[in-house]
C-alpha cells in the first residue's frame, strides 16, 4: 500500500511539470495518440484533422510500453498540426486499459488549461473517455463527424443517430470547461505523416506512471469490419422466413 501511494506521488509529480497554456488565449486540444505495434492508428490520424479545425495548439499523448513509445514519438513529431507531444512510457500501458489510462489523464487534464480531449472512435477510446468525462463531472460526446469551434467559446458537434439515419447537432456551451468526444475516422481527413518535424520544439515530457495496479486483459486477435476506419460495410439481418 505504501508503495502504492508512493508510485502515484511520483506520477503527479510528473503531471505537474507539464502545465501548458494556449499561447493564444483560443482552444487547446489533448490528443489520444493510438498505436499498435508501432504504428499509429488510422482513427488517430482523422482524429488530428478535426482538432486540427477548433483551432488553437493540438498536444499528443502517447502512452505504452517503453519500447514501443519511443519509436511512436518518433512518428508522432512529423504528423501534421500537432504541436506538442506528452509521452508517458510504463510496461503497464503496453495493453492499454480504460482503469489504468484514466487517472493519468484525468490528472493531466485537471493540472493544464486544454479546452478540448479527445481521441479516434476505437475501442479503447469507447472506454477511457466517458470514464474520464465522469470523473471530470462533463459531458462526452462520442463518434463525431463534424466539429466546429464558435466565437463565443462553445463547440458545436455532429454525429450520426438512429443508425446513421438522421444527424444530431450538439452544442457544448463555453460553460463545459473540457469537450470531451471521439472522432468518426471515415468523417475526416487523415493527418500527413510524412511532413517536417512539425512538433520538433515541442517540450516532450516523460511521466512519472507507476501506478499501482492489478489488472490482467486477454485479447484475440480478430479481422473483423471497423466501422470507424473503414469505408464501406453493409448491413444484415434475417430475411423472411
Amino acid at each position: 500500500m505504501l508503495a502504492a501511494r508512493q508510485a502515484r506521488s511520483s506520477a503527479l509529480r510528473g503531471l505537474q511539470q507539464v502545465r501548458w497554456a494556449s499561447t493564444s488565449g483560443g482552444p487547446s486540444s489533448l490528443l489520444l495518440i493510438e498505436h499498435n505495434d508501432g504504428v499509429i492508428n488510422a482513427g488517430t490520424l482523422s482524429a488530428l484533422t478535426a482538432a486540427s479545425k477548433l483551432g488553437g495548439e493540438v498536444t499528443g499523448l502517447v502512452v505504452g510500453a517503453p519500447d514501443a513509445v519511443k519509436g511512436v514519438v518518433e512518428k508522432a513529431k512529423k504528423l501534421k498540426g500537432l504541436s506538442k507531444i506528452i509521452y508517458a512510457p510504463s510496461p503497464q500501458y503496453a495493453t492499454p486499459l480504460a482503469e489504468q489510462l484514466s487517472p493519468l489523464v484525468q490528472e493531466l487534464l485537471k493540472s493544464s488549461s486544454y479546452t478540448h480531449f479527445l481521441a479516434s472512435h476505437s475501442t479503447t477510446a469507447k472506454s477511457l473517455l466517458p470514464r474520464v468525462a465522469a470523473q471530470l463531472d462533463v459531458p462526452a460526446v462520442s463518434d463525431i463527424t463534424s466539429v466546429e469551434q464558435n466565437s463565443d467559446g462553445s463547440t458545436t458537434f455532429q454525429r450520426p443517430i438512429y443508425a446513421g439515419n438522421a444527424i444530431s447537432t450538439v452544442k457544448a456551451p463555453s460553460s463545459i470547461p473540457i469537450k470531451v468526444f471521439t472522432v468518426r475516422g471515415t468523417a475526416f481527413d487523415k493527418a500527413a505523416t510524412d511532413g517536417p518535424d512539425e512538433a520538433r520544439h515541442a517540450a516532450s515530457h516523460g511521466l512519472g506512471t507507476e501506478l499501482a495496479a492489478g489488472w490482467v486483459s486477454i485479447f484475440t486477435s480478430s479481422a473483423h469490419f471497423n466501422v470507424g476506419t473503414d469505408g464501406r460495410y453493409g448491413t444484415f439481418g434475417d430475411g423472411p422466413a
